[in-house]
């Protein structure tokens, strides 16, 4: 289900997405790539500084970078390398109807490291460390991966980065009883650019909302699936729409015919 993002990474943006700018390495999608989530070929290229595009409006206080707890070799040898960077950068998004965050975690010297330590290992991060309830459960999702990493409560494993991942994006967002938005793919703010609306409508088991699109650019909105919730039916303006659930995810995605806004809706049962 991965895509392979910039392995080594010229630019540091505002947001936590803190932008991927082109070093020339192809982030074509790979050939068992799901279709609902690939992506142009020929842009491969380009695809880390679509992806993060534009760039949010940040101050003090809203990106900041993050020391996970505990011994960390990559942290230890690796972070500060070359001018102070950080693995590790988080960031809060606040929309009137969602409060989520973005934790970005780059392997900075990956391309000089190859054939030595091409990668960084499995990291455990906890929501305390990040200022999020220790208590309560969080739905995790990373953006290069397109994998869900399931509900947690007090910490997440961050995935090993290989030669294929120096950079992963997880959107951390407070679980809920019912479908809600997981991820979209314009942006790696996972819809801090394009998600412009949600609610949802219990009498009527439906999720509806309004995204910001590009024309020919394909857009996708993953939704989590609550225990015993199916997705029925989806519908995105007058597009063309393919969705798809799987256990505990589903997938909503258009190719729009136009940049502007639309109105989507999504009916699940239970």
């Amino acid at each position: 289900m991965a895509f392979r993002p910039l392995s080594t990474l010229s630019l540091v943006v505002a947001l936590t997405c803190i932008a991927s700018a082109a070093s020339g390495k192809d982030v074509t999608p790979p050939d068992n790539a799901p279709a609902a989530v690939q992506w142009n070929a020929e842009d491969g290229k380009l695809e880390g500084a679509k992806r993060s595009s534009p760039v949010l409006f940040t101050v003090p206080g809203q990106l900041y970078d993050y020391t996970p707890r505990g011994p960390d070799w990559f942290f230890r040898n690796h972070a500060r390398a070359g001018g102070g960077e950080s693995p590790w950068w988080f960031s809060e998004i606040d929309r009137p109807f969602e409060h989520w965050s973005v934790l970005a975690r780059f392997n900075w010297r990956q391309k000089e490291l190859q054939g030595k330590h091409p990668g960084a290992p499995q990291r455990e991060v906890e929501f305390a460390d990040l200022g999020l309830s220790g208590d309560r459960e969080y739905l995790v999702f990373e953006f290069w991966g397109q994998e869900f990493l399931g509900k947690s409560k007090g910490s997440f494993t961050a995935p090993a980065q290989d030669v294929n991942n120096g950079l992963q994006v997880f959107a951390i967002r407070e679980a809920r009883e019912h479908p809600w938005v997981l991820s979209t793919t314009r942006h790696i703010s996972q819809g801090g650019v394009s998600l412009l609306d949600e609610r949802w409508d219990s009498g009527n088991n439906t999720l509806s909302g309004k995204s910001a699109v590009v024309v020919g650019d394909p857009y996708v909105l993953t939704v989590h699936l609550p225990e015993g919730f199916r997705l029925e039916s989806a519908e995105v303006g007058d597009e063309k729409v393919e969705f798809a659930g799987q256990k505990e995810i589903a997938t909503v995605r258009v190719v729009p015919s136009a940049t502007k806004t639309v109105q989507w809706k999504m009916k699940f049962t239970k």
